[in-house]
């Protein structure tokens, strides 16, 4: 069976900052509960850009991983991959 490459499913977009979900093994049925990407092209949980949710500076397990991220990226604290920059403030 051949495979292919399937786009990442975006998780949110915040200040023109896109921030994919990841994948167990790049397997698309095997999404991450945790783990997020600021780079398009690797899902997989194993690169720089990757993080965990729960290892931000503002994370609270009450509060949505879609607040705790804007919140990161409001104050540029998730890296991005070369080419994206935050806006200026």
């Amino acid at each position: 069976m051949p495979y292919g490459w399937i786009d990442p499913e975006p998780f949110l977009t915040h200040k023109d900052i896109t921030v994919y979900y990841t994948y167990k093994d790049d397997d698309y049925s095997n999404q991450l509960t945790y783990w997020y990407t600021t780079d398009f092209t690797h899902t997989c949980s194993d690169n720089e850009y990757d993080f965990d949710v729960r290892e931000l500076p503002y994370y609270n397990e009450n509060d949505s991983h879609q607040d705790i991220i804007r919140k990161a990226i409001d104050d540029k604290k998730l890296k991005l991959p070369d080419g994206d920059e935050y806006e200026d403030s």
